[in-house]
């Protein structure tokens, strides 16, 4: 009986264990600095993990490694950040030169639905200028930019919204007189749409029950 009870208790544990792991998806990213000058693009530097959570609706949070090389650019370049989902890398790149001021920066994916793992990748930082052009100030004549030069706030998660189809039902009518719209009218008794037939179907019966004609001598 003890080894039943014992065999139960680690069965329920090994199925815990399998929900909170199912639960969960991490997938690592990673950065470059793509040169504007470079003969060939250097390969990707691990940046750290992203992870969401899936028990009530997907949340996800960013854990950078803690021991890196951190990357350099002269601020004409490129930067760029490729998510590892399965076989694919989902990339997404930015102007180098908007890394320099402190930014904060917001790792943005979009997912089909809540279970499924992301389909796009999207850098997103706070202090872009509307003309798209490079901050002023953002380069001095022999300096390099160093990543990550911003602080990684976190990760937004994007569904897809679900919209209501047209309305097939016609257009409601309005009063011409007050521009309102009309009060359905009451709902007709079942006497008040049918008596026509009622009473023709009443006289022919009647007919029919009425004394026979006299026979002819």
């Amino acid at each position: 009986m003890r080894a039943l009870l014992a065999l139960h208790a680690l069965t329920g544990v090994m199925l815990t264990t399998r929900a909170s792991a199912a639960s969960s998806s991490s997938y690592p990213l990673y950065h470059r600095f793509i040169p504007s000058s470079a003969a060939s693009v250097p390969e990707f530097e691990p940046y750290g993990d992203i992870t969401l959570d899936f028990d009530q609706q997907p949340v996800g949070r960013f854990e950078p490694f803690g021991s890196r090389a951190p990357l350099t650019d002269d601020g004409a370049g490129t930067y760029q950040l490729g998510l590892k989902v399965g076989e694919d890398m989902l990339m997404t790149s930015t102007k180098s030169c908007y890394t320099s001021a402190p930014q904060v920066y917001t790792f943005s994916l979009s997912l089909p639905d809540p279970e499924s793992p992301p389909q796009s990748l999207n850098l997103k930082l706070a202090n872009i200028p509307a003309s798209g052009e490079c901050p002023k100030g953002w380069y001095a004549a022999g300096d390099r930019l160093t990543l990550p030069g911003g602080i990684a706030t976190g990760v937004e998660i994007n569904l897809p919204t679900k919209v209501q189809g047209p309305s097939l039902s016609p257009p409601p009518s309005l009063d011409k007189a007050t521009g309102k719209v009309k009060e359905p009218e009451p709902e007709k008794t079942f006497f008040q749409k049918y008596w026509l037939a009622i009473v023709g179907i009443g006289f022919f019966a009647f007919s029919l029950l009425g004394p026979a004609p006299p026979e002819g001598r």
